[in-house]
This record gives C-alpha cells, sequence and structure tokens, in this order.
C-alpha cells in the first residue's frame, strides 16, 4: 500500500506480497515499503512495519577520504604507498584513518612524516598503513559489541571498545566520525 493506506490499514488496492510467515523480503531498490498483517484487526493494533531502504554508497573508501580535508595527510601517505588502487578495489574495508590533527600530536609529526613519505622509507610507510586497514569485514559502528578484538592487515590485532563515551582503538585513539 501507499503511506495513506498503511496509516489507514486500507488494503483494498494493495499487493499481495505472501501468503504464510514469516516473509522474507529481499530488495537492492531505494524506496520505502510498507508492511501489515491483514489479519483480523492485527494492524490496527500495530502490527505494521515500514521499511526505508536506501541506496548503496556510490563512493568507494579512498573517495570518501579524499573528500574530507581533515584526513588530506592520509591520503597523501596512501598515495606514496601505492594503497590507493587496494582500498579502491572492492571490499569492504575499515580504515582507523587518523586525521591531520591527530597526526599534529605526534611528537615530530611533520619530520616523520615527511620522512615516512620518501620513497626510500615506502616498505615502512605501508606497514603503519596496514596497520590501520581491516579487510573482508566491515566495522561498522552500529555492529559493535563493547568490547572486540579485530585483525589488521598488516596481522596485528587492535582492539576496539564501544562505550556511551563512544568509541575507542586501543583504548587511546578515540573514533571521532564513523561509518
Amino acid at each position: 500500500p501507499n503511506k495513506d493506506a498503511y496509516d489507514k490499514c486500507d488494503f483494498m488496492n494493495a499487493k499481495a506480497m505472501a501468503s504464510k510467515s514469516p516473509y522474507v523480503f529481499s530488495t537492492s531498490k531505494a524506496g520505502t515499503y510498507y508492511f501489515s498483517c491483514t489479519y483480523a484487526g492485527h494492524c490496527q493494533n500495530g502490527q505494521k512495519l515500514m521499511l526505508q531502504v536506501t541506496a548503496a554508497p556510490t563512493k568507494n573508501i579512498v573517495q570518501l577520504a579524499q573528500g574530507s580535508g581533515d584526513l588530506s595527510l592520509v591520503v597523501a601517505a596512501l598515495s606514496a604507498g601505492n594503497l590507493v588502487g587496494a582500498l579502491q578495489s572492492k571490499g569492504p574495508f575499515t580504515v582507523f584513518a587518523p586525521s591531520n590533527a591527530a597526526f599534529a600530536k605526534l611528537p615530530q609529526s611533520k619530520a616523520t612524516l615527511q620522512s615516512l613519505l620518501e620513497p626510500k622509507n615506502k616498505d615502512e610507510l605501508i606497514e603503519i598503513l596496514k596497520y590501520h586497514v581491516v579487510a573482508g569485514a566491515a566495522v561498522y559502528s552500529k555492529d559493535l559489541k563493547a568490547t572486540q578484538s579485530v585483525k589488521t592487515l598488516q596481522g596485528q590485532n587492535v582492539v576496539v571498545k564501544k562505550s556511551s563515551d563512544g568509541v575507542t582503538i586501543n583504548g587511546n585513539s578515540k573514533v571521532i566520525a564513523a561509518d
């Protein structure tokens, strides 16, 4: 039904979707879908559901980072390490990307970063960047447990903690923007 019919529990023009329960609905088309139970007043008693499906993101993780001025140092590092192509491929990937402000807090960060961006230090840079990437499983904030360990591309585990104060990585790096 449309929104008005859904609100009124009027299913005269509705398309029959299922004849038994449970019904599994699957779509890749963005839109709003309305469902309800038409049996003996169930709709009027609240047995109805409005499902909003959003389109899948069209940008990959590198494009998202490139669109944020606060991640320009990470983008420069990814380019210097020739990892842009890898992160533009089919994921999913989770990148724990340090912001420019986080880089600035590191001791001698400008000199260290400039040194890592030099071609002779590419292998070290790649190892550091791989420590900040989880591949094969997206780590969405809504799906986090209170504490969980995830393996990075570098092979080490990082501890992700979710609390009322937010999300932290290894107890000392606060996630400032997620998903």
